[in-house]
């Protein structure tokens, strides 16, 4: 599966990522690295029964206080007083200011003074929204304003608060400050208790994808057992969320992980089990050992032949990712398949805004096209540059003749090589 990625980051970074966060996370990431309702609609009784049970058992939450004002160092002049008073009487009734006035640098500090000190929930989502975009960590950034102390604090307090508009935008806004060399701990540890505690499944959807843009968080073993206690759940949007944002490289506790993406090959639901199916392939392929490989290698194979397009085009990614040469003589027998491998599941996020959770398994959105380029990526292996399959172009507004000239392309490639493809 081909991100157009990183799906997570990436056109338009801090804009997607954003608004991903602020609907409560998942969905594709825009990239192959890694690529967030309530419970699922679908599950049968017993789930059901099951989960109410749980409830009952469990221990009522303490109801949350409203955060009062935040007191940080920032103090503005009067003008800018005023013109932060002005700007908050503009926010609309979704916590919104208007576009012209979102994510302005030269407005930072009046969004930060807000978000500070405004205690109306609706003002400090808007203020909360604007500020990933007049804020920044990179250093060399001179139209933005560093992140600071107060911005820390003021994200930090805001995370806990009981409105989940305010929290929702709040875990967008935390990106400046969990994505440097030094993620700030109190931010994280909030995050991650959101993760794993929210008592919505959407609120933890939007933790965890908000999570994904923390320095190394696959080396956190809290954010790990985070991830893993939501590949837990019985909500299937919410387990392929955690799925999403596994990073195979320096994880914590990888076996583990990779046991849990073993099960789920056999998830009922598509979305979990084609994520699972290269998650498992990444972390098999990072062993670098013959016997692991070929314990994948047999239960993937089968995978090929899966109900789900997407599963399919996932699992001949899967392949690349093992670097299984031999899977060739499999993907070049599904090179007729001309099915859209990209699935659309609605859910309401954490601001109770009606999203689409996206899963899609290739560049163009079919299974052909998905192997063609594994097709591509494998033939790699072979020795000598003149037995790599070169993938011809696909242009928008020419794919299916572009992508049937590739598949005969590819065919011919394969009589000319299979002898040698072992």
């Amino acid at each position: 599966m081909r991100r157009n990625l990183l799906i997570a980051l990436c056109t338009g970074l801090i804009a997607v990522f954003a608004a991903a966060c602020a609907c409560g996370g998942g969905g594709e990431s825009t990239d192959k690295g890694d690529k967030a309702s309530t419970t699922d609609p679908k599950k049968d009784d017993k789930k059901d029964d099951k989960k109410d049970d749980k409830k009952d058992d469990a221990a009522p939450a303490a109801k949350k206080d409203k955060v009062g004002a935040i007191e940080i160092s920032l103090k503005l002049d009067e003008e800018k007083t005023k013109a932060a008073d002005e700007l908050a009487k503009s926010v609309n009734k979704k916590g919104e200011f208007s576009w012209k006035d979102r994510g302005k640098p030269e407005k930072a500090q009046l969004y930060l003074h807000l978000a500070a000190t405004n205690t109306d929930d609706n003002v400090r989502a808007a203020a909360l929204q604007a500020m990933p975009g007049a804020f920044t960590s990179y250093e060399k950034d001179e139209k933005r304003t560093q992140v600071d102390d107060d911005y820390r604090k003021v994200i930090a307090a805001l995370l806990d608060s009981p409105n989940d508009l305010v929290v929702a935008r709040a875990l967008t806004a935390s990106t400046p400050a969990i994505n440097s060399k030094k993620p700030d701990p109190a931010i994280v540890k909030t995050m991650i208790e959101l993760a794993r505690k929210h008592p919505k499944d959407e609120g933890r959807m939007a933790a965890l994808y908000s999570l994904r843009s923390m320095t190394d968080h696959q080396k956190d073993p809290n954010a790990v057992a985070a991830i893993l206690e939501g590949m837990a759940s019985d909500n299937p949007l919410l387990v392929a969320t955690a799925i999403d944002i596994i990073f195979q490289y320096g994880l914590d506790q990888p076996d583990k992980v990779e046991a849990e993406l073993e099960k789920h090959l056999g998830h009922k639901d598509d979305n979990v089990r084609g994520r699972a199916a290269l998650k498992y392939a990444q972390l098999v392929a990072r062993k670098n050992k013959k016997e692991a490989t070929a314990a994948a290698v047999a239960k993937l194979e089968p995978m090929l032949k899966d109900k789900s397009a997407y599963v399919r085009s996932e699992v001949a990614d899967a392949f690349v990712a093992l670097r299984h040469l031999p899977a060739v003589h499999d993907l070049v027998k599904m090179l007729e398949d001309e099915e859209k491998n990209s699935i659309s599941t609605s859910y309401t996020d954490l601001s109770g805004n009606k999203r689409n959770f996206i899963s899609d398994g290739s560049g163009w959105s079919r299974v052909d096209d998905a192997v063609l380029w594994a097709i591509s990526n494998l033939s790699r292996n072979l020795k000598g540059k003149d037995k790599h399959f070169k993938l011809r172009k696909i242009n928008y507004g020419k794919v299916d003749e572009d992508i049937k000239e590739a598949r005969k392309e590819a065919l011919a490639w394969y009589e000319a090589n299979k002898a040698e493809i072992k």
